[in-house]
C-alpha cells in the first residue's frame, strides 16, 4: 500500500463521517411496563432487528434499555419510534436526547499490557 492508496481511504472516510454527520442521533431510555425475563428478551430482539438501532444497551438502575439511533431526519426517527416504541403496549416510558455535537467518536479498546 502506498501514500496514494492511504490518501483514497483518507478521502472515503471523511466522506463517511461527513455523511454520518448529517444524521439525526438519539440517545433513547426505553422503560418496559412488564420487566420478566421474555418481556426483556422480545424488547431486545425486536431493537437489534431494526437497522436504524446502531447501539442496544441493557441497563440498571433506572431504564431498563438505552439505545443508540440514527436516522436520515425526524420524519424517519418518527418512523423508528412507531415500529419500536408505539406499537408495542409494554413499553411505559421513552425518553430521547439527540445530539448537537459528538465530540469524540472511537472503536479503540485499550488492551492490558503484559
Amino acid at each position: 500500500m502506498n501514500d496514494s492508496d492511504l490518501d483514497e481511504i483518507d478521502l472515503k472516510l471523511l466522506g463517511a463521517l461527513q455523511a454520518d454527520a448529517s444524521r439525526l442521533h438519539a440517545l433513547v431510555e426505553v422503560t418496559l411496563d412488564q420487566q420478566a425475563a421474555e418481556h426483556l428478551d422480545a424488547f431486545e430482539a425486536r431493537a437489534v432487528a431494526d437497522a436504524s438501532v446502531q447501539q442496544c444497551w441493557r441497563v440498571s438502575p433506572g431504564p431498563d434499555f438505552v439505545l443508540v439511533i440514527q436516522a436520515a431526519d425526524m420524519l424517519d426517527y418518527l418512523a423508528v419510534t412507531q415500529r419500536l416504541l408505539t406499537q408495542d403496549a409494554n413499553v411505559r416510558n421513552v425518553k430521547a436526547f439527540f445530539a448537537t455535537k459528538r465530540a469524540k467518536f472511537s472503536t479503540q479498546i485499550a488492551l492490558p499490557r503484559g
